[in-house]
């Protein structure tokens, strides 16, 4: 995902979603509501304008009003989300055709994976505008970061489960595994702090994801379905592992 252009993340899903189903453009007529005004698109361009404005602006009163901007623009995204979600559910249920099914489940991975990133974008800039320094700004953007690369672990997980294919499997589980294993460094930095983990040291969690994300463990190219979908429910267990030690 790219920084300041998620309005452009999100219609290259939409694009995506397209190509790989073989449907037209989603219309009110296949019940997904591109075309029903979600607001979706809209918000993201505003959000996007919103933080490259934050970004520019060197005034730390004028600074503080547009990350209060920022927040109430992911908040108004977040609502779009939760509204747009009970349409993709809905049609994940009734859809026929066995592709679209997964594919839909990767839209939705992506807002919510969108929604993770922007929020850990927000906490950073409070962070600044708080002046946290050492372990408590450390630790607080760890979380973060750890919280921002689950939600894109999860979204490659539902692309692979919709491909099936070890090719997207190889080329995506170094950036999915370190999104999460480069908070492997903070945890290491916060020992050293004295810091105490209130959720228990998460070293063990991180270092069994050390392979995936040093590539040590990519799949045979000829490797099939069945083979793709347990590495991928191996690396989701994980996964899932690590979304519980944020929630604990």
């Amino acid at each position: 995902m790219t920084e300041g252009k998620w309005a452009e993340d999100w219609n290259q899903a939409k694009r995506n979603f397209e190509a790989r189903t073989g449907a037209k453009k989603p219309s009110a007529k296949t019940m997904l509501g591109f075309k029903k005004q979600s607001g979706l698109e809209g918000g993201l361009k505003s959000i996007d304008a919103t933080f490259m404005a934050i970004k520019k602006e060197t005034d730390v009163k004028k600074k503080g009003q547009l990350v209060d901007k920022f927040a109430a623009e992911i908040k108004s995204f977040d609502a779009k989300v939760a509204a747009y979600v009970k349409v993709l559910v809905a049609v994940i249920e009734t859809a026929d055709k066995a592709k679209v099914k997964p594919e839909l489940d990767v839209l939705e991975k992506q807002l919510h994976a969108l929604s993770a990133i922007l929020k850990s974008f927000l906490k950073g800039e409070e962070a600044a505008l708080l002046g946290l320094k050492g372990r408590e700004s450390l630790a607080r953007n760890m979380m973060t970061n750890l919280a921002g690369g689950v939600a894109k672990a999860k979204l490659f997980i539902a692309k692979v489960k919709a491909t099936k294919s070890a090719q997207v499997f190889n080329d995506g589980i170094k950036s999915a595994a370190r999104d999460i294993t480069q908070s492997m460094g903070n945890v290491e930095k916060l020992k050293g702090m004295h810091y105490e983990f209130p959720k228990g040291n998460p070293t063990k969690l991180l270092l069994v994801m050390e392979p995936w994300a040093q590539e040590k463990r990519k799949l045979p190219i000829t490797a099939d379905a069945t083979l793709v979908l347990r590495e991928i429910g191996a690396f989701a267990q994980m996964i899932t592992a690590v979304e519980r030690w944020l929630q604990t």
